[in-house]
């Protein structure tokens, strides 16, 4: 089994540690219970440091969960990225009890934290259809928390789409559910919705992960004091189900550049991240904006909110960050890609430059010249110390193929 594939604590796979967690996150605390019988050691797992089920039930204030996880072993010293454990971030009183802070005699009433309705109704598992808008068929029958987010309950259904698929809007009696939980959304056991589909940039990778997985692995990028800037759990696809003429362009530079992966790719850098090949689908005609949705760059920042880009209203926020470089790979042939136009292979080579390295760039740079067109480097400004960068192109069936590496700027 890939390495990728598997915890570092045990054999169980990644796919599975994250659906334990994604029904935890929707505190469906049933299926969680479900799981645990099943694999016990998925008690504790955290991949991407991502929130433990402790914490969700914690969160969620669900007493009967916060019991059943401790009595299966659940860690209450686990901490989030930002170093918080489940004591810090329950509000229920009871719940603090079990987890070991002070205890307190509850007043009567909700809980501390609670709203009066949540004191008296606990999350419902919801037995929901869900249509195609378009033409009635079905999508899914599923069984869903009522504390759980729509967002949450969209991105469930995207993976029983097609790749590149997403599910736009969610419909109950012809009007879009608001964001917010499904009780928010006044959407009953035995509702039947209707989904909006449409597609967007998808991303796929030789070793597939989740969005915030693929920020690690390539430096963990920040801009200012927000560190982290890719948290979702959305999950990046396998090279295999990747559209067969981009993916066959990136199946001839892996054979081509079998190095990629332990070369810093970046010459600049003050860090070490290695290259890795990725393809995005239905990129559309604007390659900067497909580079940010297909790697779920958020706009949305506290430092950044006034941050617009003149040229482009939509690329506001973080993606105001975000800059494009027309090239032709064309010019690179005898560098590599990731060199200055100007940079001569000669220095660079006595500047430390292995032989084999550079060849393996030439090898690429070749590929994407002769594969692909409106080529490009996505990058960002000086603002973002740590950010990703892609050298890359459209190929003859419009989707992107290129290289992404992680760049250290202080």
């Amino acid at each position: 089994m890939d390495e990728m594939d598997v915890a570092d604590d045990g054999d169980i796979p990644l796919p599975q540690q994250h659906l334990f967690l994604d029904q935890a996150k929707q505190y469906n605390f049933v299926a969680v219970r479900e799981m645990l019988e099943a694999s016990p050691g998925l008690v504790n797992v955290q991949p991407a440091m991502r929130w433990s089920a402790l914490h969700q039930a914690a969160e969620a204030g669900d007493e009967a969960a916060v019991s059943f996880l401790l009595e299966r072993g659940a860690d209450k010293t686990l901490k989030t990225k930002d170093g918080r454990t489940p004591l810090q971030v329950t509000k229920n009183a009871a719940v603090r009890a079990l987890l070991g802070g002070e205890k307190r005699t509850a007043p009567e009433g909700p809980a501390e934290g609670a709203s009066p309705k949540a004191a008296k109704v606990s999350a419902a598992s919801l037995v929901l259809k869900v249509n195609y808008a378009a033409s009635g068929a079905e999508l899914a029958s599923l069984t869903w928390s009522s504390k759980g987010s729509v967002e949450d309950l969209k991105e469930e259904l995207r993976k029983k789409l097609e790749p590149g698929k997403v599910v736009r809007t969610l419909l109950k009696e012809n009007y879009p559910l608001p964001d917010g939980t499904l009780e928010d959304a006044g959407v009953e056991n035995g509702a039947i919705l209707n989904a909006v589909i449409d597609v967007e940039p998808t991303l796929f990778l030789f070793k597939p992960c989740t969005a915030s997985e693929l920020c690690s692995r390539h430096q963990d990028w920040c801009a200012g004091e927000e560190e982290d800037l890719v948290q979702s759990e959305r999950a990046h696809l396998a090279m295999d189900q990747a559209p067969e003429v981009a993916r066959k362009v990136a199946e001839e530079l892996n054979e081509a550049c079998p190095g990629l992966g332990g070369f810093q790719v970046c010459r600049s850098s003050e860090g070490d991240s290695p290259g890795e090949l990725l393809v995005i689908a239905n990129a559309g005609e604007d390659p900067k904006k497909s580079c940010l949705k297909a790697l779920v760059f958020p706009k949305d920042s506290e430092e950044w909110q006034d941050k617009v880009d003149e040229n482009d209203p939509e690329c506001a926020g973080l993606w105001a960050l975000a800059t494009l470089e027309k090239v032709e790979w064309k010019d690179y042939l005898d560098k590599g890609f990731n060199a200055h136009k100007d940079d001569d292979p000669e220095t660079m080579v006595a500047d430390g430059l292995s032989s084999e390295e550079l060849e393996e760039y030439r090898k690429a740079t070749k590929i994407m010249n002769e594969k692909l067109e409106k080529h490009f480097i996505f990058n960002f400004s000086d603002d973002a110390q740590v950010a990703p960068m892609i050298w890359g192109g459209y190929a003859s069936d419009g989707c992107i193929v290129g290289i992404i590496s992680g760049r250290v700027w202080t």
